[in-house]
């Protein structure tokens, strides 16, 4: 059974991510160098970005036009090399007349050149396979006739994407595309002539988001040591690599051998498309690469071979299109603070991020911006809370660290269902006032209302509406629902998981269409309730973690803990019905005081005296009236 990615995010306040404000990508002593982008208008004046380059050790700069404010910048400072590019609009008239190219070199380079270590000039961004594809060949050769005939130490290449292969995978069955042939062959033909690297673009988040079923995220992001990929001798932990290997195959297969790649451009945004980007994701991938890079290991194809690279972007840039290109930056421009910790961060579980929910019901409990200040102190990355609520949310302004899901209440869903414009209008009171500045990730569209006959019909057409919502906004938002394992008829053993008939009529709709969406279904999953049901049949060991011996077979598969068969009756069910892949995000689960230390994993922060008494009161992590907590997880 091909199994998706688990994201359990919202379960007990352990610090996961050691985020800091004094942060040093300290770069200097390696092969990375920064993009330095322009499109924005908040950004800070070139001078106080070249600052920041020289206070943080940035050695090595690209730029993607010859802006005459960023080179006038960085007059006198000669130990950051400049890779200058040639603006795309510009290659037609270039490369028609060799004169135009000269004029264009006295005017964007001559001037530069006695006090700006101009290394590099980049002809076109991504051009080839295209229609100005063809121009980039004379230009190229042009500027390199003219630098060669003064003498100058400046090489001439161009910038090119992955797009340009047909086929990647394996690595070794790499393949241009026919028009990447006619276009791009010349060029690695002349610069292997001229012993010039050609400059390539990855982006392993691309190839990620497209396909996460089948791609996992620790092989995306350099956060796995395990072998994933074998072609023939070579074994592949990360798919950086094979994507660079599989360019260098396709180079060979057209018979240019040993040609030097640089990469100019590779990043993860921290925003832009829900549980895909995160800032503790964007900076485990940019770590991680920063440590590849110093490794020197090269790759399986190019073993021991020094690869530079240049991390996209400087900044977030205002003025990209909405979304994920809007947050590849490592900098806020306002302010020129880190985006996230980035000190070549250690590995990161991604299998482990975990968060908070954030309760209401109790009359004693701290105020919201003691919370926020507790979680902080905590470093709580995500929380969930039940229903928009304006004391919280005003308490998590300019908190943009803190992931935060919003619920909407049950008892709202008749009214959201019967009319988009009231969906507007709720999204309008309750989101909207708070997107600026509070970093909402999820909206869940009810708690538990499927399967159920009050609730559970008005799911689907709220999750519709708010769907088309931020998209129509092109909002980071993803909608979803949380659901309960009471969906589920059979669940032993897991592989005979199976829906119940309400919730194939409500469930299984919902699940297409989040199936569509890329969004994760929510669900709940509290062994607790399976071992305090049936304590005669269900040992306490395999409820609470508390044994590695298998309890359950299940055909080649074996459990030795509830938690884990419970989740793959989900699957199994949520197979059964043709959604196949759709990754689980695990809202709630937890144990009552009781049993505290050997189930310690729990959603809830507080103990919460206005539910129910009982069991329902003792969820929490910790005492609300001094905040300490109720016992130690560790």
């Amino acid at each position: 059974m091909e199994c998706p990615r688990i994201f359990i995010f919202f379960l007990l306040s352990a610090i996961l991510f050691n985020y800091t404000n004094d942060v040093s990508i300290n770069v200097a002593a390696t092969n990375v160098g920064l993009n330095y982008g322009l499109l924005g208008d908040n950004l800070p004046s070139p001078y106080d970005v070249i600052s920041l380059y020289k206070s943080i050790g940035v050695t090595k700069i690209r730029i993607f036009d010859p802006n005459t404010e960023v080179l006038n910048a960085l007059r006198g400072n000669t130990n950051i090399s400049v890779i200058v590019g040639v603006k795309d609009q510009d290659l037609a008239a270039l490369a028609s007349s060799e004169v135009a190219v000269e004029d264009w070199f006295a005017t964007n380079i001559e001037p530069y050149l006695s006090d700006v270590n101009i290394t590099s000039i980049t002809v076109g961004n991504e051009v080839i396979p295209g229609p100005i594809g063809p121009q980039v060949l004379p230009v190229m050769q042009s500027l390199t006739n003219l630098v060669k005939s003064r003498c100058l130490p400046i090489l001439i290449s161009t910038v090119v994407a992955m797009s340009n292969l047909g086929q990647s995978y394996p690595p070794s069955a790499g393949m241009f595309t026919p028009q990447a042939r006619e276009q791009l062959v010349p060029v690695l033909t002349f610069l292997s002539q001229t012993n010039t690297p050609i400059l390539v673009n990855i982006y392993p988040y691309f190839a990620y988001s497209s396909n996460p079923v089948n791609i996992s995220l620790d092989y995306a992001i350099f956060n796995t040591k395990d072998v994933v990929v074998e072609d023939g001798p070579m074994q592949y932990s990360n798919i950086f690599d094979a994507i660079f290997d599989a360019f260098v195959w396709a180079m060979e297969k057209e018979d240019v051998m040993d040609l030097s790649m640089v990469v100019t451009e590779t990043g993860w945004p921290s925003a832009g498309n829900g549980y895909l980007t995160t800032p503790e994701i964007a900076a485990t991938y940019n770590g991680n690469f920063i440590k590849h890079v110093e490794s020197g290991v090269g790759t399986p194809k190019k073993p021991n071979c020094s690869i530079e690279g240049y991390l996209f972007a400087t900044f977030n840039e205002n003025q990209k299109p909405a979304g994920t290109e809007q947050n590849f930056g490592l900098y806020n421009p306002t302010d020129m603070k880190p985006i996230y910790n980035y000190n070549k961060v250690d590995s990161l579980s991604t299998t482990s991020v975990v968060g908070l929910n954030y309760g209401l019901l109790g009359d004693n409990l701290p105020s919201p911006s003691n919370v926020i200040k507790f979680y902080k102190s905590q470093n709580v990355a995500k929380i969930r809370i039940f229903e928009p609520n304006k004391d919280v949310l005003n308490a998590l302004r300019g908190n943009r660290e803190i992931g935060v899901t919003v619920g909407i209440k049950n008892e709202d869903l008749a009214a959201l269902a019967a009319n988009k414009d009231a969906v507007k209008s709720w999204f309008a009171t309750n989101i909207d006032p708070y997107i600026a500045d509070v970093n909402i990730t999820f909206i869940t569209v009810g708690n538990q209302a499927i399967p159920g006959d009050i609730y559970g019909p008005h799911v689907l057409p709220v999750i519709q509406s708010l769907t088309n919502l931020v998209k129509s906004r092109n909002l980071p938002i993803s909608i979803s629902t949380t659901v309960t394992t009471t969906s589920l008829a059979v669940l032993k053993p897991p592989s005979a998981g199976v829906l119940t008939p309400q919730a194939r009529q409500q469930l299984v709709p919902v699940l297409r269409l989040l199936s569509q969406t890329s969004t994760p279904i929510f669900v709940n999953i509290y062994p607790y309730y399976f071992y305090a049901s049936d304590p005669k049949n269900v040992p306490l060991e395999y409820a609470n973690f508390n044994t590695d011996q298998i309890v359950v077979k299940d055909g080649a598969l074996k459990y030795s803990n509830l938690f884990d068969a419970i989740f793959d009756a989900f699957l199994w069910a949520m197979e059964k019905e043709g959604v196949k892949g759709l990754p689980l995000v695990v809202s709630e689960t937890g144990w009552p005081s009781a049993q505290r230390r050997l189930f310690n994993i729990r959603t809830l922060t507080y103990n919460e005296n206005q539910k129910p008494v009982g069991i329902y009161q003792h969820f929490g992590l910790y005492d609300p009236t001094e905040t300490t907590p109720m016992y130690k997880l560790y």
